[in-house]
């Protein structure tokens, strides 16, 4: 669902950025109109993979762009420490939701390289047995 409501508005921004007249912007909202659109355009282009049913990816995946957010939380402050720990906290219901819709990929045919999968299921098995203090979600 979440999937299908991203999808709409994706349409509904392109739909708007398609509508502005490019000639009558100047820099920088220019340059954020060709931005916005190229990319939206190229989502909307690539839609048809599906590819939040078989996304596992072992360089820019969750989890790794997770355990680098964690690193770079700021968590000076006991109420900096609170924001990064209630967004951490949200971490397994997406793990949750990532494995949703890899088994939904696998019942309608899709699936990620046997090597990246791997490689990814050796990556959290690395942070799962760290010892705490070494772990990549440790900071906060």
């Amino acid at each position: 669902a979440a999937v299908e409501q991203r999808a709409r508005r994706r349409t509904a921004w392109l739909t708007e950025l398609r509508g502005i007249d490019a000639a009558t912007l100047q820099d920088p909202a220019l340059l954020a109109h060709q931005i916005a659109l190229a990319r939206l355009a190229d989502e909307d282009a690539v839609e048809v993979c599906r590819y939040p049913l078989w996304d596992v990816d072992q360089m820019g995946g969750w989890q790794v762009r997770f355990a680098e957010l964690a690193h770079a939380q700021p968590v000076e402050t006991a109420e900096l420490r609170a924001q990064a720990m209630t967004r951490f906290a949200r971490i397994p219901a997406y793990a949750d939701t990532q494995i949703d819709n890899l088994r939904a990929g696998l019942a309608q045919g899709y699936s990620a390289a046997r090597v990246n999968v791997g490689q990814v299921i050796g990556q959290l098995d690395r942070v799962l047995g760290a010892p705490l203090e070494e772990s990549p979600f440790y900071s906060p």
